[in-house]
C-alpha cells in the first residue's frame, strides 16, 4: 500500500512539473515526451523526461540533464546557421575572412560572429566528431567586369592551436553573365574537440577596374556523428 501511494505521489509530482499529462497503463506510466530537453535549473531538479530524438530518459540534477545509463550529462548536438546582412568586397591582394553578423540558430553556442572579441567568424567544435560545413552566397557584379580568367577562391581551414592545420580551396570562375549567380559548396570535416573552422576568400586575376562583391553569405554546420 505504501509503495502504491509513493508511486501515485511521484506521478502527481511529474504531472505538476510538466504541461503534458502522464498516461497510466497496466504496471507502467508514460513520461512526458520532448524533442529537445527544456531548461535544467535548481528549480527543475528531479524532473524526468523522455527525449524522442535520442530515445532515452534523462533526469535533471539541478544544472544538467543526466543520462542514467552512464551517469554523464546529455551532449548537445552542435548545429548552427550564420549569415552576413550585407554585401562584402572580394579583395584581390589578400585573403579576407567572410563576415557573418547574425545567426538563424546556434544550438551549441559555438559559432563566433564578426563582433566576437575572440576568434571572430570562427566555428569551434564542441566535441570529437564528423561535421558537415556548407556555404552559399551570390555574386554582386553591379560594378565589376571580369577578365577572361577571373575567379574567386574560397579557403576553408581547420586548425587546433599548437596541434595541426588543414585547408581546402574551392574555385569559382567569374563570367560576364554571373551577376547574382548562386554559389554553393560543402565539406565533411573530422574535427577534434576545440578545433577552429573559418572561411576566407580572394579574387584571382582581377581586372584593372571594378569591384566584385558577394551578397547574402550563409554558413551552416552540424554534427553528423561523434567519434
Amino acid at each position: 500500500m505504501k509503495q502504491a501511494l509513493f508511486i501515485m505521489l511521484c506521478i502527481v509530482s511529474l504531472t505538476n512539473a510538466f504541461g503534458q499529462s502522464i498516461s497510466l497503463h497496466p504496471n507502467t506510466f508514460q513520461l512526458p515526451k520532448v524533442a529537445s530537453n527544456p531548461a535544467c535549473t535548481v528549480a527543475d531538479k528531479g524532473k524526468v523526461v523522455f527525449n524522442t530524438n535520442q530515445n532515452k530518459i534523462f533526469y535533471c540534477n539541478g544544472s544538467a540533464w543526466i543520462d542514467p545509463e552512464n551517469g554523464t550529462p546529455m551532449r548537445i548536438t552542435p548545429a548552427f546557421s550564420a549569415y552576413g546582412s550585407s554585401s562584402q568586397v572580394v579583395r584581390s591582394d589578400e585573403y579576407t575572412y567572410i563576415n557573418f553578423t547574425s545567426e538563424f540558430f546556434d544550438l551549441g553556442n559555438n559559432f563566433n560572429l564578426s563582433n566576437s572579441p575572440t576568434d571572430p567568424n570562427h566555428f569551434v567544435s564542441l566535441d570529437n566528431g564528423i561535421y558537415e560545413i556548407s556555404f552559399n552566397t551570390e555574386f554582386d557584379m553591379s560594378s565589376f567586369a571580369p577578365e577572361d580568367n577571373s575567379q574567386i577562391v574560397f579557403w576553408l581551414s581547420e586548425s587546433l592551436p599548437n596541434s595541426y592545420y588543414r585547408s581546402y580551396r574551392f574555385y569559382f570562375p567569374v563570367r560576364d553573365n554571373a551577376d547574382q549567380h548562386y554559389i554553393h559548396f560543402s565539406k565533411l570535416l573530422r574535427l577534434p574537440q576545440g578545433a577552429n573552422v573559418s572561411l576566407e576568400m580572394k579574387l584571382e586575376n582581377a581586372p584593372t577596374f571594378g569591384v566584385l562583391r558577394i551578397g547574402s553569405p550563409n554558413l551552416t554546420g552540424h554534427l553528423v556523428t561523434w567519434y
